[in-house]
């Protein structure tokens, strides 16, 4: 027999009643047993983490040096290479009284000596194997690659160094597959052609005090007896910016090259005057130089200078001398001084425990809750002090913070 609906649930409502409990414990126990499991967490490394202020300036470079001249007109044929260290009354250039176009011949000089040290240096040791013909097509595909991103990023000046790279190995592979004897007939041309323009009797120039690094004429930019380390001393913020209008010096005779005293080089930036409130004398800090591709270098603060219109003149100095960076009298310098230094915590991380600022970190299947000290608030993240400038509780380097979770409390155990 068939019931009416409305005595049908009057008679079985205990049924349905205890079948919706049933369900509902079904979704309870299934809700706290996959909702206690660890791959619902999601967790980031407490790292290092440094914070930087960035300041923009225009560089005037400062250096002891010491103009090379003689008396006289003639063609300058450097004896070293640039940034040799000498010692003194070593030669490092001399001086060939010629007549003519003098200009262009020295121009024709510099020519024939860098395409002869690259063809010295494209020259192999006696015996080298076939073999190593890969090796160098290898670095001659590296170099060339380099080129390439170079003129991607825009940074064109150090393209005739690449270039010369490129040229080298390039010519030791095909002394290696090709016998070489064109590149040593060339270079045998350049050699008689070297001796032709350098006819007469030389007179050698040698510096006269301590030891130093020669630089060739084309180093010497006329600003040596301006930027001098003496009104470095002395120097003000109306001094600069008068230095910065001064013309160059025109030396008189023969300049046959520059010396460079001591490995430091100095310069003076104006920047923010915000930059002196994270700065003192003695600190280091990083330069950032675009006109060499953006190589850094770590400075040290000299003096901070106190100038006008919100600005300040931060003197910085330089122990280092790489190879492939150009020391203009001026360019512009990006300064990026620290701020402050500690664990990196992104804000999704942030938990606050009986009013304390902290994070929850993931342990050995157990969640537990860790304080933290803000030293710097950042967009979308806070540095926090590392453990050892704090006391027990707080967060550590590697602590797996976590920065997705639900119903977390300390001590929660996860399977």
């Amino acid at each position: 027999m068939i019931l009416p609906r409305p005595e049908f649930f009057r008679r079985y409502w205990w049924r349905f009643t205890i079948g919706f409990l049933l369900i509902g414990l079904l979704f309870y126990t299934f809700y706290h047993v996959f909702g206690a499991s660890a791959s619902n967490l999601l967790t980031t490394p407490a790292r290092d983490l440094t914070d930087y202020s960035h300041y923009f300036g225009t560089g005037y470079l400062f250096r002891d040096e010491e103009v090379l001249t003689v008396s006289g007109e003639g063609l300058v044929d450097p004896q070293v290479s640039d940034a040799t260290k000498v010692s003194r009354g070593v030669t490092v250039a001399k001086v060939y009284p010629v007549g003519g176009d003098l200009a262009a011949k020295q121009s024709r000089l510099a020519l024939i000596n860098r395409q002869i040290a690259l063809l010295e240096e494209s020259a192999l040791p006696v015996g080298s194997s076939i073999s190593r013909a890969a090796e160098y097509r290898r670095t001659a595909e590296q170099i060339y690659l380099r080129l390439r991103r170079q003129v991607s990023a825009g940074f064109y000046l150090g393209l005739e160094t690449a270039s010369e790279d490129f040229f080298v190995e390039c010519n030791k592979v095909a002394e290696l597959l090709e016998s070489g004897q064109a590149a040593k007939d060339l270079l045998d041309a350049y050699r008689a052609e070297k001796a032709a323009l350098l006819s007469g009797s030389a007179f050698s120039v040698a510096p006269e005090g301590s030891s130093g690094y020669y630089y060739d004429p084309s180093r010497v930019d006329g600003y040596e007896s301006v930027f001098t380390m003496d009104r470095l001393e002395s120097l003000s913020v109306g001094d600069l910016e008068r230095l910065a209008e001064a013309l160059p010096t025109a030396y008189s005779g023969t300049v046959a090259g520059k010396i460079v005293y001591g490995y430091l080089w100095y310069l003076a930036i104006p920047v923010e005057a915000s930059a002196a409130e994270h700065l003192e004398e003695g600190d280091s800090l990083v330069a950032r130089f675009s006109f060499n591709g953006d190589a850094e270098l770590k400075v040290t603060c000299q003096k901070i200078l106190p100038g006008n219109d919100g600005k300040i003149v931060l003197v910085v100095s330089c122990g280092e001398n790489p190879d492939s960076f150009f020391f203009f009298r001026s360019q512009p310098v990006e300064l990026l001084i620290e701020n402050c230094s500690g664990y990196y915590v992104p804000d999704s991380a942030l938990r606050t425990q009986k009013g304390e600022t902290g994070v929850y970190v993931f342990e050995t299947g157990t969640v537990y809750f860790r304080k933290i000290k803000i030293l710097y608030e950042g967009n979308g993240y806070v540095i926090a002090a590392r453990r050892e400038d704090t006391e027990r509780g707080y967060l550590a380097k590697n602590d797996l913070m976590v920065t997705s979770g639900k119903n977390l409390y300390d001590g929660k155990v996860y399977r």
